[in-house]
């Protein structure tokens, strides 16, 4: 495996770590799921510096299988024909597309996001900190 970045420069991001040899031609995406456990024990441990503690159900890293972040997707609507209906393109592309933005998504349970709800946003930051300093290191026993 690559040395991962210490910080987040150019392409050297969370999910180009994560990913395996990616393809740009291609949709589907290799993913290093030892990465991603990685990235979830780095969360684990920014929740518990918050003093919230987590099930292991109740956080998911997700990584959308065969949506590459570095793929470029132009739509083009001739008016004649409707879009969604003659592609792979769902509806939600065009109103919400961050949903389609994100190569990585993490998801909370209820009880937890009601909990951590005002510090996601220093939650977050300490996750990726941990990730790039390589801090956080998976055991060989945990629950990823």
């Amino acid at each position: 495996m690559d040395r991962l970045p210490t910080t987040a420069v150019g392409d050297n991001t969370i999910y180009a770590s994560i990913l395996i040899q990616p393809n740009t031609s291609g949709s589907t995406v290799p993913i290093n799921w030892d990465v991603v456990r990685r990235l979830r024990k780095c969360y684990q441990e920014a929740f518990k510096e918050k003093k919230i503690t987590l099930e292991a159900r109740e956080l998911v890293i997700d990584v959308p299988w065969g949506k590459a972040g570095n793929r470029v997707l132009q739509v083009v609507d001739s008016g004649e024909y409707d879009i969604t209906e003659v592609s792979h393109l769902k509806p939600t592309v065009f109103t919400e597309p961050t949903a389609f933005l994100a190569p990585i998504r993490v998801y909370l349970s209820p009880d937890v996001f009601s909990k951590a709800e005002h510090s996601l946003l220093s939650i977050r930051a300490s996750a990726e900190e941990k990730f790039y300093s390589r801090k956080v290191l998976i055991d060989a026993g945990d629950d990823a």
